[in-house]
């Protein structure tokens, strides 16, 4: 966990500007998807960075929360946030510290690859959304945007592991309670090193009854 903190520690300078530069941006398929459904009451963006796509919101009436491993990503939303938002450093491989059935809409983009236990975040997932909430959730694929077969585990720049995942295995891997709209394989960022462009997995959950 250390070694990821520390990485986008030294990342947030210059952070908004990368993402720019890879061409892969949130806020972009949020507007695109759309999402959610209805105008958020309350949004929390999970591993939320710089707090670019709370922005999103910011000009609403909705409470918005974030959540961030890296200290450095959590100062740079405040500056860009003030007061508009809570922001809370945590992992989102623990425990979330906000309360239960509190948020319509929750967000998470770029991060469940680093996270090893998938049932802990659907646990926490089911926990915090209020009843009919939605979520709107990226996993990277195990297969590139071109098509090529990648590992399944791997140790991201040579400092944390990432876990990519097919459909099937995360829609088998979903409680009944958190109920699959709709899926959609989408183009993430380009891999320069290594020669391919990331895919992901853009699921929209809502909470549920999977039998109802």
């Amino acid at each position: 966990m250390r070694s990821t903190e520390r990485f986008f520690d030294e990342m947030a300078a210059t952070y908004d500007e990368d993402i720019e530069e890879l061409a892969w941006d949130p806020r972009q398929v949020v507007a695109a998807w759309p999402f959610p459904s209805a105008p958020p009451s309350s949004v929390l963006d999970l591993a939320c960075g710089t707090g670019a796509l709370l922005g999103t919101w910011s000009g609403s009436d909705a409470q918005l929360a974030g959540l961030d491993l890296s200290s450095a990503m959590l100062r740079r939303a405040r500056r860009r946030l003030g007061d508009r938002a809570s922001l809370y450093r945590a992992d989102i491989a623990g425990a979330w510290p906000v309360p239960s059935a509190s948020f319509s809409c929750v967000t998470c983009f770029g991060a469940l690859e680093f996270v090893r236990d998938l049932g802990h975040v659907w646990s926490e997932l089911q926990r915090v959304l209020a009843p009919s909430g939605e979520a709107l959730v990226t996993i990277e694929d195990v297969c590139s945007w071109e098509g090529s077969v990648l590992e399944e585990e791997e140790l991201r720049y040579g400092l944390f592991p990432l876990w990519r995942r097919r459909l099937a295995g995360i829609v088998e891997g979903l409680p009944s309670d958190l109920v699959l709209g709709r899926s959609e394989r989408i183009r993430a960022y380009r891999m320069v090193e290594r020669g391919y462009t990331t895919a992901y997995w853009a699921l929209h959950l809502r909470r549920g009854r999977g039998d109802a």
